[in-house]
């Protein structure tokens, strides 16, 4: 799914290997070479992945999202409450919010592809490759090395311990899905892709999207009027 919804706290995060893009605008494509394949918009888990490459920035895309906001290089902002950092390839900057954190929520459509987006959103990463299948069993057996802290742990540890700022209903033993991933359970993938689909289409922010110069520009939260 290409951007993040939010309103009022909430932020959506399709963060799974097989979420749908945007494609970019007609006229940008007119414009591109027709064997060029760089033809969809850059999308939470692109800018998460080209994230700067220091130490602070060793989080979780659940952290990432919910703490830092991501604007364009091209916005001037006077006087920013917090640092402003470019991210490493991407035209984009992100700097850390001062307000509330925003609530994660995401889809469940089976069970590898459950498990697959908690490894994505809760363990810390640089790249989708170090996520290995299955991916429950990687949850529940696998080690990784935790940069923070110096150390290896188990992934299951990280997960929950990340998780648990996010979702209150998370307990040591045993897997309990919110009320929203069981409305989500009998959907098929290209029916919860439209439904957002829908909402960023008719959005203000989706509309600044399309005018938008910059192919790969990106609002993720609505700013308040």
């Amino acid at each position: 799914m290409p951007l993040t919804y939010s309103s009022r706290g909430f932020v959506f995060v399709p963060a799974h290997s097989n979420s749908c893009k945007f494609l970019k605008s007609p006229n940008i494509l007119k414009e591109m070479d027709p064997e060029d394949d760089n033809i969809y918009m850059s999308n939470l888990a692109d800018k998460y992945f080209d994230r700067p490459a220091e130490a602070e920035f060793d989080i979780c895309m659940a952290d990432f999202a919910s703490e830092y906001e991501i604007i364009s290089i091209k916005k001037n902002i006077k006087n920013p409450k917090t640092p402003i950092k470019r991210l490493q390839t991407l035209n984009f900057a992100i700097n850390k919010r001062c307000n509330r954190n925003a609530i994660i929520r995401y889809p469940y459509f089976n069970r590898e592809n459950y498990f697959e987006n908690l490894l994505s959103l809760y363990l810390p990463i640089r790249s989708r490759n170090e996520l290995k299948k299955p991916y429950e069993l990687f949850y529940e057996k696998g080690e990784t090395f935790d940069n923070r802290q110096q150390c290896m742990r188990k992934v299951k540890e990280i997960v929950l311990e990340n998780r648990k700022k996010y979702e209150a209903h998370v307990k040591e033993t045993g897997e309990t899905e919110s009320l929203f991933n069981e409305l989500s359970l009998n959907m098929k993938d290209n029916e919860w892709a439209e439904i957002v689909a829908n909402k960023e289409k008719h959005s203000t922010w989706s509309r600044e999207i399309e005018q938008e110069n910059n192919p790969d520009f990106n609002i993720i939260h609505k700013r308040k009027n």
